[in-house]
């Protein structure tokens, strides 16, 4: 995973997925991640603490069915010790 704090966006890569996308510019600082459970990742940031549920933002776009399939999977199957956070 990684933040970078000039686009206020993240990067999540996990296998051959890879997806992108936009944060609140309020969010400045990602410090740690807490928790990761089937997609629902919770963070500590500068804003206090904040929730992404990865598998819905790629259920909810537009992205063909088959990438969707294999990015959820692939989340699926992630543990949070898998996860590195990294700042640009």
């Amino acid at each position: 995973m990684e933040h970078d704090t000039l686009f206020s966006t993240v990067q999540f890569k996990v296998d051959d997925v890879n997806i992108i996308y936009a944060i609140p510019n309020k969010l400045k600082e990602i410090t740690e991640i807490t928790d990761y459970e089937d997609g629902f990742l919770t963070m500590q940031t500068n804003y206090g603490e904040e929730y992404t549920d990865l598998i819905d933002l790629i259920e909810n776009s537009l992205f063909e069915d088959n990438f969707k399939e294999k990015a959820i999977n692939a989340l699926r199957k992630l543990k949070i010790n898998d996860i590195i956070l990294r700042v640009v």
